[in-house]
């Protein structure tokens, strides 16, 4: 018999049952979608059809004891052969084997199930959902053909009407009840919408694998039965084969009751107002999909900035492989080692964000996603193609693979910068009290030269940006961020590096005669550190006009 006529067999006879061809004409089907055990089942061997009972069951004893007492009833009208056992395996079969594969598999089941189904039953092994209604996935009807969806707020009842499953590559459940403790408190003190981070999911065969998320959604489901929510719980159908997983869903599900019976909780409260951002990836490509976001912990956060545009940019790009390719690049772009900033959050996300709104004399904002929206793909006319990669820090955003090149481009040229002298001293003496307010918008300005220039007179650039930047520091008691970011973005210093053709024209025009300064409280101590810091460098000026009016001001 084909392979493929077998399985519609099975399917047809045991449906929601899990079954597993090993090899020609060697199928086993578990006996019950309940037992969660797939060492007792139902398995097809040399054309004959036999029920299996291994010795390794967990459940061996019990359910070989049930069928002994109902041995009688089970050899009435004389249908199986009699009892096989080998130590502590079990097999039956039917007397009459010369049926075909499909007959011999019916009436097994037909003598077989009826006891499996009551022993089942007896031992509470029946879950709730049985009776609960399907899952509708009103939510994600409207998914198109993108690579990746993002929803943003997804309730838990949302999320719930949804046909989740966990996928066989995903760990083991294993929340400890530290875990769940925390969730618990979480849950309880959740007053009103209370964000649970990041959900990740693959939609593929008309159902959503769990990518990144499943510990909190089965603990969720865990508690919602413990409260007697009654309508969907789809993850109540999986299986746990593991018997690690088995016992912390054991002792979980003890922990819910406990929960449950200390506090006065609505389940319909929580599932409207337990919220998440849910990604769709729909890509058919398992390893892509498992590629998008395999270095993700995003346990109670919720998607960067860079998260998003990852997923963004990649949806412009047709090519699967390329879209894997890429994908791991970035990853290696946005992987942390310690709690440090990387490269690229450092370029993109500060420096070259500051750039591209100064140019424009705009301030960076405190609004959420600013990053993702600066960096999100330009809009383009249809009729007329994009051309782009000049890789300047200012220039549109192109959809798709130029983004990343871009990313990688400005990550790369962040990375020289930070190795220069000019960085390094000015981070290293400005970096303290309020200081670093202003060390930090020097630091982007003088990136933006770096950009254009290189390192030719590096040091003079430094000093004239400084020095301009520093008059804000000089004339007023108060550092604020804001106000800070606005006199940088009105002194139109980027433009100035972005409309000369030769240092000379930068630092000339920005080159000033006067030095405001103060000398009381944290504005002499400003003073003191800039001093320091030009001492450290001073053999890096060979501009002797500049170096001169240094001189002057420091008193060197």
């Amino acid at each position: 018999m084909r392979k493929d006529d077998l399985e519609n067999i099975v399917k047809t006879l045991f449906p929601n049952h899990k079954y597993n061809w090993q090899g020609i004409g060697f199928w086993q089907i578990e006996a019950s979608p309940f037992l969660l055990d797939q060492n007792i089942h139902y398995e097809l061997s040399n054309n004959r059809v036999e029920f299996h009972i291994e010795s390794y069951s967990s459940n061996w004893k019990d359910i070989r004891g049930t069928l002994y007492e109902n041995w009688d009833l089970l050899i009435e009208n004389n249908i199986l052969s009699d009892k096989w056992w080998r130590r502590n395996d079990c097999s039956y079969f039917l007397k009459d084997t010369s049926l075909s594969i499909e007959e011999q598999l019916k009436r097994l089941r037909n003598v077989l199930q009826p006891i499996i189904d009551k022993y089942v039953e007896n031992k509470g092994l029946r879950p709730k959902h049985i009776d609960r209604p399907a899952p509708s996935n009103k939510l994600f009807n409207d998914i198109n053909n993108d690579l990746v969806s993002l929803y943003n707020r997804v309730t838990l009842e949302e999320l719930f009407d949804v046909p989740l499953q966990i996928p066989d590559y995903q760990r083991i459940y294993c929340w400890d009840k530290r875990n769940v403790e925390q969730l618990f408190l979480d849950v309880f003190e959740a007053a009103d919408t209370y964000h649970l981070g990041t959900i990740i999911i693959h939609k593929h065969d008309e159902a959503y694998d769990i990518v990144d998320g499943q510990q909190r959604l089965v603990t969720l489901t865990l508690l919602m039965e413990a409260l007697q929510y009654e309508y969907c719980l789809p993850l109540l159908k999986q299986r746990f084969l593991s018997e690690q997983a088995k016992n912390y869903i054991a002792y979980n599900k003890y922990l819910c009751k406990q929960f449950v019976s200390s506090y006065n909780l609505d389940p319909y409260h929580i599932v409207k107002n337990i919220c998440f951002d849910v990604l769709v990836i729909n890509s058919e490509n398992f390893e892509l999909a498992y590629t998008f976001f395999s270095n993700e912990n995003s346990r109670g956060k919720s998607l960067t900035d860079f998260n998003l545009l990852k997923a963004h940019h990649l949806r412009y790009i047709e090519n699967e492989s390329q879209q894997e390719h890429l994908a791991t690049r970035w990853d290696n772009l946005t992987s942390k080692t310690d709690d440090n900033e990387t490269d690229l959050e450092q370029s993109l996300g500060e420096h070259i964000l500051r750039l591209r709104k100064w140019i424009l004399a705009e301030i960076v904002t405190t609004e959420k996603y600013v990053v993702r929206n600066e960096y999100s793909a330009s809009p383009e006319i249809d009729s007329v193609p994009a051309y782009g990669e000049r890789f300047h820090f200012n220039e549109s955003i192109i959809g798709g693979v130029h983004f990343f090149l871009y990313s990688e481009k400005m990550t790369e040229r962040f990375r020289e910068y930070a190795n220069t002298c000019e960085h390094k001293t000015l981070v290293k003496n400005l970096n303290r009290e309020s200081h670093y307010r202003y060390s930090r918008l020097i630091d982007s300005l003088l990136f933006g030269y770096y950009l254009k220039f290189g390192q030719q007179y590096l040091a003079e650039a430094l000093y004239v940006i400084e020095k301009t930047v520093s008059v804000h520091r000089y004339t007023n008691t108060r550092a604020l961020d804001y106000k800070i970011m606005e006199y940088v973005a009105d002194s139109r210093i980027i433009m100035m590096i972005e409309r000369s053709t030769s240092p000379t024209f930068f630092i000339a025009g920005l080159r000033r005669s006067e030095y405001v300064q103060l000398e009381d409280g944290i504005r002499k101590r400003y003073y003191e550190c800039t001093k320091n810091m030009y001492m450290q460098i001073l053999d890096r000026f060979t501009i002797k006009e500049i170096l001169n009016d240094l001189k002057k001001v420091y008193e060197l």
